[in-house]
């Protein structure tokens, strides 16, 4: 598997020759197709950016839908972000926050700060003060610099 992974990842960026962006998402949908999450998480991206063509944000939104569901991380933020712009299908905020918020859970520290800032301004769920506190000293103990400052700044206004 780590070979045909490193095989489609060279053939996208070109690493031992011209990039052979076709072939690489022919390899990346088929690896999708079998359940590899990374692989959906790939073709998500070249569907989403246009590599081969026009952007094709519905598939795209598919490929993503698919790779979250695999475990891919990168996948599900992508998706989130999707959901939220409704780009590909309608939005939905609410399942963007849900998934901004488990994706904080697993550490994931630039998806803390955006359910802090959902949480905190009530979209697509109720306003929730204290989930979006821990959410910010969540990404802020990831490395989050913006979090961080939002954390501070926070402290500061309630003083």
């Amino acid at each position: 598997m780590l070979r045909s992974t490193g095989r489609r990842i060279i053939l996208l960026n070109g690493l031992n020759g011209p990039a052979d962006t076709v072939t690489a998402a022919l390899l990346f949908e088929k690896s999708c197709s079998g359940g590899e999450a990374n692989a959906c998480f790939n073709l998500g991206g070249m569907q989403f950016y246009g590599v081969n063509g026009e952007r094709n944000y519905p598939a795209a939104r598919v490929s993503f839908t698919k790779g979250c569901s695999g475990g891919s991380l990168g996948a599900c933020d992508k998706l989130a972000e999707m959901m939220f712009d409704g780009k590909g299908g309608d939005a939905d905020p609410a399942r963007a926050r849900q998934i901004y918020e488990d994706l904080c859970r697993r550490e994931v520290a630039r998806s803390c700060m955006i359910y802090s800032v959902m949480a905190e301004t009530g979209e697509g769920g109720p306003r929730d003060r204290e989930a979006s506190n821990r959410a910010l000293e969540q990404g802020c103990k990831l490395g989050d610099n913006i979090a961080c400052s939002a954390k501070l700044l926070r402290a500061k206004q309630s003083e």
